[in-house]
């Protein structure tokens, strides 16, 4: 909360109320300044009250206690951020990335696998794998594309994203929106962060963001 009240000053700040939600959700931002967070979500992977047909290993494996800061600053983040501004894959991937830049400012010191809900191998592959992420985005033509089933697992919860990449960790598309968020923010220092989350065309985004990965040696 101390980072939360220095980037968002105007931004009231929330209170926190626990909850047994008989496994609904795991935290939820009520309005601006109320947090729920669902202590059900946070019993262990092994649990035996998570049933592998709804919770699928890749989501029970953020089932614990270390990952309740991730997933209050998730409901926070996307409080603030909001809903995307269209419907096109590369409104979820900016948008995305916006929140996941400020779950960065709010939690500097946890991993970006915990963001993501990554393994640290899978995290490992995004960084090495950055410039042919990229250029495979590109080539399938997918940013402009409307969000659809074809296409969900780029921006979506999902254990693959294998219409990328046979190896891709779901939700790909939001890391890379991550990469271009941060590319952004080095190209304007000067900006506020207000005034980076209010720029919501993500064509305007990505073009002053001027994003380049490069190649992992």
């Amino acid at each position: 909360m101390q980072y939360y009240r220095y980037y968002l000053p105007q931004h009231p700040q929330p209170r926190f109320v626990t909850a047994v939600t008989e496994f609904i959700g795991d935290a939820y931002a009520v309005n601006d300044s109320l947090v729920m967070i669902g202590l059900d979500m946070f019993l262990g992977e092994n649990f035996s009250g998570y049933n592998p047909d709804y919770f699928p290993q890749y989501l029970r494996r953020q089932f614990s206690k270390e990952f309740m800061p991730t997933k209050v600053a998730l409901a926070l983040s996307s409080r603030v951020v909001g809903p995307p501004p269209g419907e096109q894959i590369l409104d979820y991937m900016i948008n995305n990335g916006k929140i996941l830049h400020l779950m960065d400012l709010l939690l500097p010191q946890v991993p970006d696998s915990m963001k993501m809900g990554y393994t640290q191998a899978q995290m490992e592959g995004c960084y090495v794998n950055e410039q042919e992420t990229w250029a495979r985005l590109l080539d399938m033509g997918v940013l402009y594309q409307p969000l659809s089933s074809k296409n969900q697992k780029i921006v979506m919860p999902s254990p693959t994203a294998d219409n990328v990449f046979q190896e891709a960790p779901g939700e790909i598309g939001n890391w890379i929106g991550w990469q271009i968020v941060k590319a952004y923010t080095q190209r304007h220092p000067d900006e506020s962060f207000e005034e980076m989350l209010n720029l919501r065309n993500a064509q305007q985004f990505l073009e002053k963001a001027k994003y380049k990965p490069k190649r992992v040696k």
